[in-house]
């Protein structure tokens, strides 16, 4: 059968998420909510959170541990005049992952500078907090008292501070990405995703899975590829090596999510009690993605 491929894939899926410990269910249930319930009406009862996650291997009473602690932490709130217990994301989570979960479908970085900016605190600046500003604004230390950020990052205005400015070959931009940024785990986190995701795209070229199975890959494929860009320092193109295992992440991420969406929407809404969710997405889930090159 079509499907029996599908169940090896599914189950080396849920194999590499369980494999990160400690198992995050909150991560997962916000992936859940981003990319499938807040496109169509953003509130989910807890049976229908259950019954998807137990689908790629939590517990029923992990799952509801997760949701207490979201509550607890003001990213999710109980939905009202709802028959059934149910949940959506409160205001500020909804503005914050909205950013967030654009960022994982866009793709949108810094562009094509190779430009640097620097920052140097005197002592005494550096004693009345001048360093949390710049590290909020998006500057990493380089060593005490030196701090530096791509071009186009506006540094905040701090009495005493000195700005520079630097232009970065493209050997010296990426071994600086990688002492200060961490480019080398960044690039290798992107080719292990890749590594691990060809299959699904070479089976998914052949034969179409189950909706339940498309489901699961697809909720355990952005999951992954979302840990992996929440992490990226989106740096400009000269901080990349030639290859860009970012962009080939991307478009294999593209091509096994526009092959699961309309097998996967048909086992959300079997799941899902009537007019628990709205009917479409809205924007529309095949534009997500539409910018990978």
């Amino acid at each position: 059968m079509a499907s029996e491929p599908f169940a090896n894939l599914v189950a080396e899926a849920v194999a590499r998420f369980h494999a990160n410990r400690p198992v995050r269910a909150a991560s997962l249930v916000v992936t859940l909510f981003g990319d499938s319930v807040v496109p169509r009406g953003g509130v989910l009862s807890i049976r229908a959170i259950v019954d998807l996650l137990t689908g790629v291997g939590l517990e029923g009473g992990a799952i509801r541990t997760a949701m207490s602690r979201l509550v607890r932490d003001g990213l999710f709130e109980r939905a009202a005049q709802r028959a059934s217990p149910s949940y959506s994301l409160t205001a500020r989570a909804n503005e914050e992952f909205a950013a967030a979960f654009a960022r994982v479908y866009d793709g949108k970085g810094r562009g094509d500078g190779d430009g640097l900016d620097l920052v140097i605190l005197p002592p005494a600046v550096k004693r009345a907090r001048g360093d949390a500003a710049l590290v909020a604004a998006g500057f990493q230390v380089v060593v005490a008292g030196l701090y530096a950020a791509p071009e186009g990052v506006e540094p905040p205005l701090i009495p005493g501070a000195f700005a520079l400015k630097g232009q970065l070959g493209p050997e010296t931009a990426y071994a600086l990405g990688t002492a200060i940024w961490d480019m080398e785990r960044t690039c290798e986190a992107y080719r292990r995703f890749s590594l691990a995701c060809s299959p699904l795209a070479a089976a998914l070229a052949r034969s179409s899975p189950l909706p339940a199975q498309s489901f699961a890959l697809r909720l355990l494929t952005v999951h992954a590829f979302r840990r992996i860009v929440v992490r990226d320092p989106g740096l400009p193109s000269c901080f990349w090596p030639a290859d860009r295992p970012d962009r080939a992440a991307r478009v294999l991420m593209s091509d096994i999510y526009s092959s699961l969406i309309e097998s996967s929407e048909l086992y959300l809404g079997n799941v899902t009690g009537p007019g628990e969710l709205f009917p479409v997405a809205s924007p529309p889930l095949d534009q997500r993605f539409c910018g990978a090159t």
